[in-house]
C-alpha cells in the first residue's frame, strides 16, 4: 500500500469513528437516539465524497 492509499484508509477509518461518536453523543441529548442507519448514511457520504475527489484529481492535468 503506498502512502496515498494509507493516507485515504487512516482518513476513512476517522470519518467513521466521527459518525459513531456524533451518533453516540445523542444518547446524552433529550428526545434523541442514536441509529446504526445513521452512521451508516454518514459513512457513505463519506466514501461518496473521498470518490469524487478522487476522481477530480484523476481528471486534473499536472504540469
Amino acid at each position: 500500500m503506498n502512502n496515498r492509499q494509507q493516507r485515504i484508509s487512516w482518513m476513512l477509518i476517522g470519518l467513521q469513528l466521527q459518525a459513531l461518536l456524533t451518533e453516540g453523543l445523542q444518547l446524552l441529548a433529550i428526545d434523541r437516539h442514536p441509529r446504526l442507519l445513521d452512521v451508516g448514511i454518514d459513512m457513505a457520504g463519506t466514501i461518496f465524497a473521498l470518490a469524487l475527489v478522487k476522481g477530480r484529481s484523476l481528471c486534473t492535468v499536472h504540469r
